[in-house]
């Protein structure tokens, strides 16, 4: 059978159940939550690394676009893009 309720603060009370796990568990938190900021720093830098690198596509398509409108409209495109 399990221990009741008043022996439990007696016991907190006189410092023999939360002494020590407090503090441990105070410093397994600051250690839990320094890790998940970061694999959150991580995670962010990697889905602006990868916004990035859409951008960069997106603008290569458009300038090969529009590279490929000149070749139509004057026949080619010479050394200076005109």
């Amino acid at each position: 059978m399990g221990l009741g309720a008043t022996h439990a603060n007696t016991a907190a009370n006189a410092g023999e159940v939360f002494s020590d796990s407090e503090d441990e568990q105070d410093e397994e938190a600051k250690a839990r939550k320094q890790e998940f900021k970061g694999k959150m720093k991580e995670h962010y830098a990697k889905e602006a690394a990868f916004a990035l690198k859409q951008a960069r596509e997106l603008d290569e398509d458009e300038d090969d676009s529009e590279e490929a409108e000149k070749v139509k409209v004057n026949g080619h495109v010479g050394a200076n893009g005109h």
